[in-house]
Parts: structure tokens; C-alpha cells; sequence
């Protein structure tokens, strides 16, 4: 019987095995080898149910659970799902904000799993969507006490000294705004290739305004 990689101290929701995306595990298997790491094949790897931008496994490595990451199937829009990009921040951002996984392994050969992909850190915990977990429903003094925490950690992971962790040159923070707004209406109608909903149109309009007024204050 094959075990499975989970972790006592944590409760994930993987997706069924009938649900499962397959992935090339001999091929992962060989490929991790030859950079010095042991893919446990004796554990089944489990894919997430949740997150839906990237396909997501519990998996072992050097006897460790970790995650492969790896973009969806089909066609990705230019710019999303940047693996390398994931994978430079998270080799780095643990030295000044321990609570991000490290990044493990990268791989940029798409003949291995038909794209590139990110091994990193598995840190178990609780996952927390529209409602709270069954055993905290209720309970006020926790859902104040997530909302500080959540307030806090994000303050801290602002607060990095970016140049400090040697990501100063990873972004483009001029016309920042104008760009984010202009990529997530281009990727929105690559989505709805058979006619814009009118959420789209939506969406376009406001992102129009957006980018007039990230204009009109980088003029100002």
C-alpha cells in the first residue's frame, strides 16, 4: 500500500483521483535524480483541491513533504503563471519573512512536465476560504485574532527591505498600476474568447479609469 504524504498536524483537501490532473512522475522522478534529489515514489503524490491558477501536489522529496507547482494546462497568457519569476522570490524572500516556503528546485525544461515548474517548502495548515474552520465558527476571539495576525504579517512582509534579499530589481514599480490594470483585462479577454460577458465589459471600463488616473498622477 502506498503511503501518502501527509502531515499529522495538518488537514489538507486534495482533489479525487478521478479529478486528478496526471503528471509525468517518471519523468520527475529521473529529472530530480540528476540534480541530487530523491523523488519518493512510495509516496502517491496528492494533488490540492483548492487554487485553481496553478496545479498544485503534495509530494516527498529527500524524505521531506514538499509542493510541486506548476502552471495549468493548455495555453498560458503572456506574463501569467510565471514559474521562474515565483521561484526567484521564494529562493529568497524566507531569509527576511520566514513565514514564505523556500523554494527547493526550479526547472525551466518543459520536456519534463510540458512546462516549468517550482518545488518548494510544504507548510501544513489550516486553509481559510468564505467560512471559518468548523472548530472556530463562533468564536469571536478567533476571528479577531486572524484578522490581527493577517494585518500584522502583511505589515511585515512590506516592510522587507527588498534590495536587503537581493530582489531590488525585480519589479518595475513606475506605471505600475497602468500595467496591472492593462494585463488583467488582456488575460480576461483571452478567457472569454466566445463573447465579452458583460463582467468583462465591466472590468474593461473600469481599468480604462484606472489607467487615466494612474496617469494623471504619475503627471502630477
Amino acid at each position: 500500500m502506498q503511503r501518502e504524504a501527509t502531515d499529522a498536524r495538518s488537514l489538507p483537501s486534495f482533489a479525487s483521483r478521478a479529478g486528478t490532473v496526471p503528471q509525468a512522475w517518471d519523468r520527475l522522478e529521473s529529472h530530480l535524480a540528476a540534480h541530487g534529489l530523491v523523488l519518493d515514489r512510495g509516496c502517491e503524490p496528492r494533488q490540492f483541491a483548492s487554487g485553481f491558477g496553478n496545479l498544485n501536489y503534495l509530494i516527498q522529496v529527500d524524505g521531506q513533504p514538499a509542493v510541486l507547482r506548476r502552471p495549468p494546462l493548455g495555453p498560458i497568457p503572456p506574463g501569467a503563471n510565471d514559474m521562474a519569476r515565483e521561484s526567484r522570490i521564494l529562493t529568497r524572500l524566507w531569509q527576511a519573512f520566514p513565514l514564505a516556503p523556500r523554494c527547493l528546485h526550479f526547472c525551466a525544461d518543459e520536456a519534463v512536465l510540458g512546462a516549468c515548474f517550482l518545488i518548494m517548502q510544504y507548510r501544513p495548515g489550516l486553509v481559510i476560504g468564505a467560512e471559518m474552520p468548523e472548530a472556530f465558527r463562533g468564536d469571536r476571539a478567533a476571528a479577531a485574532g486572524l484578522g490581527a495576525m493577517l494585518v500584522r504579517e502583511l505589515v511585515h512582509l512590506h516592510a522587507v527591505d527588498v534590495a536587503a534579499v537581493g530582489l531590488q530589481d525585480l519589479g518595475r514599480p513606475e506605471g505600475f498600476l497602468a500595467r496591472t490594470a492593462a494585463g488583467w483585462s488582456k488575460r480576461a479577454a483571452l478567457a472569454w474568447q466566445s463573447g465579452t460577458p458583460s463582467v468583462l465589459k465591466e472590468l474593461l471600463e473600469n481599468s480604462d479609469s484606472f489607467r487615466a488616473n494612474a496617469r494623471a498622477k504619475a503627471e502630477h
